[in-house]
């Protein structure tokens, strides 16, 4: 083989060996920039599913209020919620606190998680079947993100 095909030949492979590193540092950015993006929308998921939760809760057969049955008023029973405190452990919310603030603070669910805490919070109605009354309290919702 003469001089001049052989740097041709090793030119070509030079070449070749570059287009692939900066395709590889390419391939590399873009999976980086398509995770950031990614873990932005699950971010944005596991918000919308937590304020859901101030519109969730509420409506639980487990906590609503009701009359002979019939459901007529958008209103938290207050024993319902003190006997719900007691057996929330058995649901999965997830790494959220659920406060019901109505007089007293009864603590719906609870399981504690680490980092930053994000807070809602909601005016709700509350019923008090000992004395038949409808009070005015907050329900309070907490997610570790």
């Amino acid at each position: 083989m003469n001089k001049k095909a052989q740097i041709g030949i090793q030119e070509t492979i030079l070449v070749i060996f570059v287009f692939f590193i900066v395709l590889m540092i390419g391939m590399i950015f873009f999976f980086q920039l398509n995770m950031k993006s990614i873990q932005n929308d699950i971010d944005q998921y596991n918000e919308f599913r937590f304020k859901q939760l101030i519109d969730i809760v509420p409506n639980m057969a487990e906590l609503r209020y009701s009359k002979l049955g019939v459901e007529d008023v958008y209103c938290i029973d207050l024993l319902k919620a003190r006997a719900f405190s007691e057996i929330s452990s058995e649901y999965d919310f997830g790494k959220k606190e659920i406060k019901l603030i109505s007089g007293d603070e009864i603590v719906l669910y609870s399981k504690i998680g680490r980092g930053e805490i994000r807070k809602v919070t909601s005016p709700v109605c509350v019923y008090d079947p000992r004395n038949g009354k409808f009070y005015l309290g907050e329900l309070d919702i907490g997610w570790w993100a």
